[in-house]
C-alpha cells in the first residue's frame, strides 16, 4: 500500500464521489490510498484503522471464520465505503478486503473522523444508505450461510 497526499488528485477522485459534500472539512486529512492486485486494503493487522471510498478498482470482501475457512461477501466498486462499520462498532477481526486488481481510494484515518465529524447531520445524511445497503447485503448472507 501506498500513501499519496497529492491535493489535486484528491480533489478530483473526491468531486467523483458521491460523497463530497460529506467530506468537505476533512480536506485536509484526506489522503490517497493505493493498492496493488491482492494486497489487502482492510485487515485486522493492519496498525491505522482507516475509511476509505474506493474511487477506482474494485475490491472483494472476504469473511474469515474461527475454524480458518474463507467465505466470499461481495465485490465492492467506486464509491464502495471501507470502515464504515467500524466508525460505530469496533474493529471486525475476521474480516477482510482485497484489491482485485489496481486500487486507489480516498482515505481519513477513522479517529479523525471520529473526533471532528461524526456528530453533524450531514455525515450521517451521507452514509446512512449505503450502510443500509451493507446490512441488507449482510442479512442475506447471513441466511445463506444458515441454509
Amino acid at each position: 500500500m501506498q500513501k499519496k497526499y497529492d491535493k489535486e488528485a484528491i480533489t478530483g477522485y473526491l468531486r467523483k464521489t458521491k460523497y463530497e459534500a460529506a467530506l468537505n472539512g476533512l480536506q485536509e486529512q484526506l489522503f490517497l490510498t493505493q493498492y496493488k492486485k491482492g494486497e489487502l486494503a482492510v485487515s485486522p493487522f493492519q496498525e491505522e484503522a482507516l475509511f476509505q471510498i474506493v474511487v477506482y478498482g474494485s475490491i472483494h470482501i472476504y469473511f474469515i471464520r474461527d475454524d480458518g475457512t474463507m467465505h466470499f461477501l461481495s465485490t465492492g466498486q467506486e464509491n464502495y465505503l471501507l470502515g464504515d462499520m467500524e466508525l460505530f462498532s469496533r474493529r471486525q477481526n475476521n474480516i477482510y478486503a482485497e484489491a482485485a486488481g489496481d486500487l486507489i481510494c480516498i482515505a481519513v484515518s477513522i479517529e479523525k473522523i471520529k473526533i471532528n465529524f461524526l456528530g453533524t447531520i450531514s455525515f450521517y445524511g451521507s452514509f446512512v444508505k449505503a450502510l443500509r445497503q451493507k446490512w441488507k447485503q449482510s442479512q442475506r448472507l447471513t441466511q445463506c450461510l444458515q441454509a
